[in-house]
């Protein structure tokens, strides 16, 4: 009895784009926003606060450039806010995102920096609920809301925000709520592709081999290792149907998925329990199927 596995690297490549350090191809609006009951995220557009984020939309690294005012002083993290699917119900902002720059310090109310910063992701990255075309309009379903700036968006979110919301400063996921004045959320959503951003990833053994195994015993297979050799992957496993539907990796039912970091391995420990109306030589497909995963670098 035998199961081949099958790999899926899904891989996102465009032309690579040359920038120069003071040369950025978009840029977007932060403003403070009114979140209330009644109001939820409105913006007042106050003349006073506010902060414009130039950025490149394509390259090997996200290059970007920030001029705010109106801050309290203090100092600032710039991230992008990967939303749930639960938007308006699950915050945190750690699906999980990414912290672009930490220690921005605010003095007169003013930031004015620039940063370069190998992503190794594209923005908005899986699994960002904005990574599916999402109606931003009038939702009856949510109390007060009239919609926000944009009726429809594809895209990431980036906020600046103090550091003291981070974990410890300087880690997703936000842990200091309500936001304040002092918390500057996009106007628009922004995209950006990494052209270096490659996912691979190797499984070692290629097959698995049961053996002889009598109907209602549960036969177990020899280890796999999943390693990441590329950027960040979110590593999907599923098995064929038939007899292998019962197949399990360390113990967990199939499909299931893992998150690994360049580098990191994933040991799993096959096992399947015959059916007791199984008869014969039967063979099946496990698929690791890998896409670019959101980390902070």
């Amino acid at each position: 009895m035998a199961i081949s596995l099958c790999l899926t690297p899904a891989m996102a490549l465009a032309d690579d784009v040359s920038l120069g350090a003071t040369v950025y191809t978009n840029y977007v609006n932060l403003e403070d926003k009114v979140v209330s009951p009644t109001a939820p995220w409105v913006i007042p557009y106050t003349p006073e606060i506010g902060a414009v984020l130039k950025y490149n939309n394509s390259g090997t690294t996200f290059e970007w450039a920030l001029d705010a005012k109106g801050l309290v002083d203090g100092n600032y993290a710039l991230i992008y806010y990967a939303d749930f699917s639960t938007r308006f119900d699950d915050w945190g902002g750690d699906n999980p995102g990414a912290v672009i720059a930490t220690n921005l310090a605010a003095s007169g109310g003013i930031i004015s920096t620039w940063g370069v910063l190998d992503l190794g992701m594209n923005l908005p990255c899986y699994p960002d609920a904005n990574m599916a075309e999402y109606y931003y309009g009038t939702d009856p379903q949510v109390l007060g809301w009239t919609g926000d700036n944009y009726a429809t968006g594809y895209g990431a979110k980036i906020w600046l925000i103090p550091t003291s919301a981070l974990t410890g400063g300087t880690n997703l996921p936000v842990v200091a709520w309500p936001p304040t004045a002092s918390w500057l959320f996009e106007t628009d959503l922004i995209s950006y592709t990494d052209t270096d951003a490659i996912v691979s990833i190797t499984v070692d053994p290629t097959s698995i081999d049961f053996g002889r195994v009598a109907v209602g015993e549960t036969a177990i297979g020899a280890d796999l290792t999943v390693t990441n050799t590329g950027i960040p992957a979110f590593v999907a496993a599923s098995v064929s149907s038939g007899i292998f539907s019962a197949m399990t990796l360390d113990n967990q039912t199939l499909p299931t998925s893992y998150t690994l970091l360049k580098g990191e391995a994933e040991v799993l420990t096959p096992k399947l329990i015959i059916p007791p109306t199984s008869v014969g030589s039967k063979s099946g497909t496990l698929a690791f199927i890998a896409t670019p995963a959101a980390v902070t670098p």
